[in-house]
């Protein structure tokens, strides 16, 4: 049974101001740091074998506390370095929910409404050189909750414009999508949209006065203690210090360089600029910092959260399976949250099962050749590995020293 709005209200005031003091840095997390679940493992293998994944991290946490971490397989299999639950990687489209909890703060602090215009002369974007081309006057009906809902109108029938051949930056997508006419009158349908989540980058920049990675950091990851987050770069030579390596599937062909400079390289390193997505699908950090970040939007009392009840009820509100929740992939009625994300070199995965708190994240340096309906195995995988952990007794949490 759910708490009283005014209970569970009164409680996020009270715990709001406890701190992450006692928590450990999960950089130090490694593939010792918990035993063993031998029958989780197997399963895991047995799914990378399959779809021929090099590496993997598992992370599991409940009523927020993470019980089990876990790296699998090759993070560099040509320098034969294993994976290990401390190392980051690309997480896709799953930095999308990290952009709308950015939002969701802005509006708890009365600097944003979601019914705010994006466009025209009372939109926040007003002003922006690359955003002057609009074309369709409908386009100045756009607001904020349609970008998260992705039902501002943007078509991706002539390709996404974030992943085109030339296009090199971000400005440029909106531009070549500004130039072109609407699919639909915002708000009355959707069609998913990374330039939608590219402008929710920019409005946290133009709102903020900062940068949307600094600004992030600063004040959505540091505050929920999730310190490994960064935006990945293109290139192998971009690589983080302790970031994986990406692969692409057994037989990958490869693509032209974003450039457009005639040159043809792997899918994951070059092929789509990575960074330039900023909070459409660029960031990087571990499955571990994932739970961390849940845990800080989930209602549970284990760790505070950093948004109100009723914001996270509105991100994770139902209405029907054709309406997209704010952040999120789907909300279903049963109360499963996922987020998922997939590109050249890499697949990830968010369940979490409001009923009972349990939070599964699986992220892998390795893209299928099923592309993004990966994830449907991805979650008849988890749902099969929840059974097996329900025999384990777990209680150390690995979120504190």
């Amino acid at each position: 049974m759910r708490m009283p709005l005014l209970i569970a209200s009164l409680l996020y005031i009270l715990l709001k101001p406890l701190s992450y003091k006692n928590t450990q840095d999960l950089s130090v997390l490694d593939n010792g740091s918990c035993p063993e679940i031998p029958r989780i493992d197997s399963q895991v293998k047995s799914y990378m074998l399959k779809y021929g994944i090099t590496g993997a991290q598992l992370a599991v946490m409940r009523h927020d506390s993470l019980l089990y971490v876990k790296g699998y397989g090759w993070a560099d299999k040509e320098a034969e370095i294993q994976m290990q639950p401390n190392m980051t990687m690309r997480i896709a489209s799953v930095s999308k929910l990290v952009t709308a909890i950015g939002i969701m703060i802005l509006v708890e602090d009365g600097k944003l409404k979601l019914e705010d215009k994006v466009f025209g002369p009372e939109g926040i974007l007003e002003g922006e050189s690359c955003c002057s081309v609009l074309r369709d006057p409908m386009a100045k009906r756009i607001t904020v909750e349609h970008l998260l809902r992705h039902q501002a109108g943007f078509s991706s029938k002539n390709g996404d414009p974030m992943f085109k051949t030339g296009i090199t930056s971000g400005e440029q997508a909106i531009e070549w999508t500004l130039r072109r006419r609407l699919a639909f009158m915002p708000g009355t349908s959707q069609m998913y949209s990374n330039v939608g989540y590219y402008l929710l980058s920019l409005i946290i920049e133009k709102i903020t006065g900062q940068d949307y990675e600094q600004w992030m950091r600063e004040n959505v990851l540091k505050p929920m203690n999730c310190v490994n987050f960064h935006i990945a770069g293109n290139c192998l030579e971009d690589r983080k210090e302790n970031e994986v390596c990406y692969y692409m599937h057994q037989g990958a062909e490869f693509k032209s360089d974003f450039h457009g400079n005639g040159n043809m390289v792997p899918g994951c390193y070059g092929a789509n600029n990575i960074s330039g997505l900023k909070g459409a699908g660029a960031w990087a950090t571990t499955a571990a910092e994932l739970c961390r970040m849940i845990a800080g939007i989930d209602k549970h009392w284990g760790i505070r959260d950093i948004l109100n009840p009723e914001s996270i009820d509105r991100m994770t509100e139902y209405f029907d399976e054709a309406t997209f929740p704010l952040g999120w992939n789907d909300c279903s009625q049963a109360g499963v949250w996922t987020r998922t994300g997939s590109f050249g070199g890499t697949t990830a995965i968010i369940r979490y099962y409001s009923t009972d708190g349990d939070c599964w994240v699986l992220l892998t340096n390795t893209s299928t050749f099923m592309g993004p309906h990966i994830s449907k195995r991805s979650s008849a995988l988890i749902n099969r590995l929840r059974q097996l952990f329900e025999r384990e007794n777990r209680t150390k949490d690995l979120f504190y020293r």
